[in-house]
């Protein structure tokens, strides 16, 4: 399976349902998906209430399996800080895509790719929105 995207880039392993490993969907969908987590939600769909979305999001300490001193800003199954925005939670993919919702801008992102890559696409477009925004 390795390199990973030459595998994920053949049209079995597109169509294969593999946990973890393709979830492919458009950024338009991912985006919208991290809008209704937002408080008021996207078109009247609100996914959680607000606790439950400070509850999520709210940054775990591992107990283990980590180099003491450090711990990874994870959360209920988020990366937090994420598009480098310190108030973001969401998930990045293999390849350079990523989705994230911030509940202090009330801003969704996502960004997609056609087909798997090594390169960064996902850090560039965020640092680009940031500096769109004035955020730091």
């Amino acid at each position: 399976m390795a390199p990973l995207h030459a595998w994920m880039n053949r049209s079995d392993a597109r169509r294969a349902c593999i946990p973890a490993s393709n979830g492919i969907m458009t950024a338009r969908a991912i985006a919208r998906h991290y809008a209704a987590l937002l408080p008021g939600g996207v078109d009247g769909v609100e996914l959680l209430p607000a606790e439950r979305i400070r509850v999520a999001t709210r940054q775990e300490f591992p107990r283990s399996g980590y180099e003491e001193g450090v711990s990874p800003r994870k959360a209920l199954g988020y990366g937090l800080g994420d598009g480098g925005i310190p108030t973001a939670f969401g998930h990045g993919g293999y390849g350079g895509s990523a989705g994230y919702g911030d509940v202090n801008l009330r801003l969704a992102v996502s960004v997609t790719r056609n087909r798997f890559s090594s390169n960064d696409l996902a850090g560039t477009v965020a640092k680009e929105i940031r500096a769109a925004l004035g955020v730091p």
